[in-house]
């Protein structure tokens, strides 16, 4: 038998790859039926119970960047959005340590402080449109290359980064990219956060230790701007304008992700008036899932709890409902807008039937599996499909 060359060693090994994402994606189109009862109308359940480890904030003054980490430990500011129509979306994620990285992961048994050279930063964009992704870039940077501020929403990863700013015409976050694609040639995207929906739980907390905080710091703003690819040799080839509804997040951890969570499903849709996030969230050493819908409207935050009839959780075809408060939220997937061995992101088709209204929308929904990061040799072919 012929010995195999590398090269074909890893078309086969992406051939797996490929077939194991479209059977994950035939999973997550499965029917699931969540029971949901209301905790509290009006406030943020600010920590679940101590086990959980679980916490959830709306504020401004708590997205900024905290330096004291150890090795495996992380924090993500996340912005995504839909165009008007629902045909085109955005997603774009600043990481201050890409614990994803086989660098990282290679010193996942490591407890001392993290220092600013043992982080390796990342950024990535996709640009969805027409049924597809049609633009994808990650970059992950020296330690050297990241900053983010200790007193303010502000970050800068590369020649990437996002800062909050005050306006005349109101308050929001300016979202810049400068990335090479896959194929040489570079993309530059500057868009607009304007919140509208933001800062709805201002008052600081301190994260427990060993914890997850959820900071849903903007969860609807209107957002614009423009996307322009050039070539090789600098020339403008595409402009795209975007205008459309978006959704801005900054999630915290001081836990090796993949030790911490099983599986963790969650999304969000824009109504007329009304916002809906809903999220599912497995955890090692809890004997079942916490499911939650938040419903924002009118400043006011109503958080339902779920409890899973069917015993397993699914974050991209969910149907959440609330007898005692006439909620009924169906959440069907679409369309895969990008995926990797640990989460898929999907555009979704959202139902909502509240005290008698119906309303339909497009939303965004994501599936994330930490646990699949415990095997080193997901993260040596992560590598690989992130080069090729």
């Amino acid at each position: 038998m012929g010995r195999v060359s590398p090269l074909n060693r890893f078309i086969l090994l992406s051939k797996v790859c490929q077939k194991i994402r479209f059977l994950r994606f035939l999973t997550h189109s499965l029917d699931i039926v969540y029971r949901r009862r209301p905790i509290a109308v009006g406030q943020w359940v600010h920590m679940w119970p101590s086990s959980d480890r679980f916490a959830i904030i709306s504020s401004r003054e708590a997205e900024c960047w905290d330096p004291k980490k150890a090795h495996g430990a992380c924090e993500w500011w996340y912005f995504d959005a839909l165009s008007d129509d629902g045909s085109e979306a955005v997603s774009i994620v600043f990481l201050d340590n890409f614990t994803y990285s086989p660098d990282v992961g290679a010193m996942r048994n490591d407890r001392t402080p993290l220092s600013l050279s043992d982080l390796r930063p990342a950024v990535s964009f996709t640009y969805f449109s027409g049924g597809k992704a049609v633009y994808q870039a990650k970059e992950e940077v020296p330690g050297r290359e990241f900053f983010a501020s200790e007193t303010e929403p502000r970050c800068r990863i590369g020649q990437s980064g996002f800062r909050y700013e005050s306006a005349p015409y109101g308050s929001g976050y300016l979202v810049s990219v400068d990335l090479v694609l896959p194929d040489g040639e570079q993309l530059r995207a500057n868009l607009e956060w304007l919140a509208i929906d933001s800062d709805l739980d201002p008052t600081l907390r301190e994260m427990k230790k060993g914890g997850h905080w959820w900071n849903i710091a903007a969860p609807r703003c209107d957002v614009s701007g423009r996307i322009t690819v050039e070539n090789k040799q600098g020339q403008t080839q595409t402009v795209r304008s975007f205008r459309g509804t978006g959704y801005h997040d900054h999630s915290r951890d001081d836990r090796w992700l993949f030790r911490a969570v099983t599986e963790w499903n969650w999304g969000r849709a824009h109504f007329a008036g009304l916002t809906a996030v809903f999220f599912d969230v497995s955890q090692i050493g809890l004997d079942s899932a916490r499911s939650h819908l938040i419903l924002i409207r009118d400043g006011r935050v109503q958080l339902l709890q779920a409890e899973n009839s069917n015993g397993a959780s699914n974050g991209n075809a969910n149907r959440y409902f609330s007898d005692s408060e006439d909620a009924d939220l169906e959440v069907k997937s679409l369309k895969l807008i990008e995926s990797n061995f640990y989460h898929q992101r999907f555009l979704s088709e959202v139902r909502l039937k509240l005290n008698g209204h119906e309303h339909a929308a497009s939303g965004i929904t994501e599936a994330i599996k930490p646990r699949d990061l415990r095997y080193r040799w997901l993260n040596w072919l992560n590598e690989l499909r992130a080069r090729s």
